[in-house]
């Protein structure tokens, strides 16, 4: 059994729009794993990446990190903490994100495609 669980980091500044949006985190669960794991040995990165996560992909700025726009420092060294340890990140990361760290690369384009383009140039 699983038990979603949501948390709200107290708002830190006098700016209402900074408080409201640190109040807007993603909901997360909660996993046991057995101690001694590479998950267990890596919890506190999975933790600072998952604290990190933006409530949705249109946000832009770190909920924990006003100052920075996400992917912040902080979830980038997390990442490559638990990638260093054989882990994969895009595990860790909800898939509605995967395009913004991990864009499709710009689609090369076929021979023919290629022939046809130096054929007949765009003006």
């Amino acid at each position: 059994m699983t038990q979603s669980l949501t948390y709200a980091p107290p708002a830190h500044t006098a700016n209402p729009e900074l408080d409201a949006r640190r109040r807007e985190v993603r909901p997360v669960v909660a996993v046991l794993v057995a101690v001694g794991s590479v998950l267990a040995a890596e919890d506190a990165a999975i933790n600072d990446m998952t604290a990190h996560l933006p409530p949705s992909p249109a946000t832009s700025p770190c909920a924990l990190c006003s100052s920075e726009t996400w992917p912040c420092a902080r979830f980038q060294d997390a990442a490559a903490r638990i990638t260093a340890r054989g882990l994969r990140a895009d595990d860790v990361v909800p898939a509605e994100l995967h395009p913004i760290l991990w864009p499709s690369p710009t689609p090369r384009p076929t021979p023919a495609q290629e022939r046809y383009e130096a054929a007949w140039p765009k003006p």
